[in-house]
């Protein structure tokens, strides 16, 4: 067994997406019938109540180098400043037979323990109104140390790769991977039906699901756009609309969004669910028309991967990320509320409930081959970087 260490103190502060996809990748190997990568979490001494429940049974480390001003992380933290190096962080690491650091956030240069970074995308570099300056200038220095000293940096798609290539040219392409993530229905997890989730949420006969959070980025907007011109059609149809609806970075963006939907009449055209339960949302996924992302910008979007595992039709902006994860979907380009309408009304008249549950069985039937190519993915890069370093 190879013990791989994930360095997760940053997730105590509720990146509830992050502490998802390291569920979904421990579940991954934990999914293989030859697994030869024992994953540890490395948190602070209080990890967060969601962070231990993702990751089951996992072996977890705690320690006060990662409590924030704690005096250890901050003796730490002017060390790595000073010197580029943790030799506390990478002494307990060793004490623990840990022998590779993944998804590494900045630590420094290690010597002894293979290092692999994670930048899952560029967004700020593509959409860089959508930052604050402070915010462009820590991302662009984060990433640069994450590249200049860790052994190898894993992107979440060939595109996030090139991106990755371009903006920092002095890494070598051998040392730029790719592992695309897996998320969606595991083993065991039951799907609701649809009288209970309709009893529950009071949308209508059939609908269209958008599961994305309320930031600017997500695009919303050419939705409302998009009802507005299917209503002045006399076509109409129902969105239902979950997640959190709080932008960090544009605190009023959620309020003015309804207003935006409210001047252009469509406000009664969809449903806000807010964030809803996981199995629910598995629910709400299976039994609609289509999955909606119309997105500016994403790195591996989690919705077209749970969409892809319930062999959902999928309506998605035209991204080179969403063509790389969904070769067959209907795609829109970003600024087309059009073609966006005519793919909705389409959907909406051709709908074939029998056939839909034809297609979400289907995709369950081979839910297991899913994570285990994943598992499988991830296991045979941390086996290859650890013969490179080595020789």
């Amino acid at each position: 067994m190879i013990r791989v260490a994930f360095i997760l103190g940053a997730l105590d502060q509720g990146w509830l997406g992050g502490i998802n996809y390291y569920s979904g990748l421990i579940y991954a190997l934990n999914s293989l019938p030859d697994r030869r990568i024992e994953p540890v979490i490395i948190t602070g001494s209080q990890p967060s109540g969601a962070l231990m429940e993702a990751i089951g049974n996992t072996e977890v480390l705690r320690t006060s180098l990662l409590d924030r001003h704690s005096p250890s992380w901050l003796l730490a933290k002017g060390w790595r400043t000073v010197f580029g190096t943790d030799p506390l962080l990478e002494h307990f690491l060793l004490k623990q037979e840990i022998s590779a650091i993944s998804h590494a956030p900045y630590i420094g240069r290690s010597k002894k323990l293979l290092t692999i970074g994670w930048i899952p995308d560029f967004q700020y570099k593509h959409l860089p109104n959508f930052f604050p300056p402070h915010e462009l200038r820590l991302r662009e220095s984060t990433n640069d140390r994450i590249c200049r000293n860790s052994d190898a940096v894993i992107a979440s798609s060939y595109s996030a790769r090139k991106d990755l290539l371009e903006f920092a040219p002095y890494l070598e392409p051998e040392h730029a991977l790719v592992l695309q993530f897996t998320s969606g229905i595991r083993r065991g997890q039951e799907i609701p039906a649809i009288e209970t989730l309709r009893d529950k949420y009071k949308f209508g006969e059939k609908y269209f699901l958008l599961p994305n959070q309320f930031w600017m980025h997500k695009n919303h907007k050419l939705v409302f756009d998009a009802l507005k011109i299917l209503k002045a059609q006399s076509q109409r149809i129902e969105i239902l609309l979950t997640g959190n609806n709080r932008d960090t970075k544009n605190p009023g963006f959620f309020e003015e969004l309804m207003a935006y939907a409210e001047s252009n009449g469509v406000s009664h055209d969809f449903r806000l669910l807010g964030i809803t339960p996981y199995q629910d949302l598995l629910g709400l996924m299976a039994h609609a028309i289509a999955l909606v992302n119309p997105s500016m910008f994403e790195g591996w979007s989690s919705t077209v991967e749970e969409g892809k595992a319930l062999g959902k039709h999928l309506i998605l902006s035209d991204l080179p990320v969403h063509r790389e994860q969904a070769q067959y979907a209907d795609f829109f380009a970003t600024g087309d509320a059009e073609t966006l309408a005519r793919h909705l009304n389409t959907a909406w008249h051709g709908f074939d409930r029998e056939r839909n549950a034809i297609n979400v069985q289907t995709a369950l039937n081979q839910a297991d081959a899913r994570w285990q190519a994943f598992g499988t993915a991830y296991q045979d890069l941390i086996e290859h970087q650890m013969r490179a370093r080595h020789g």
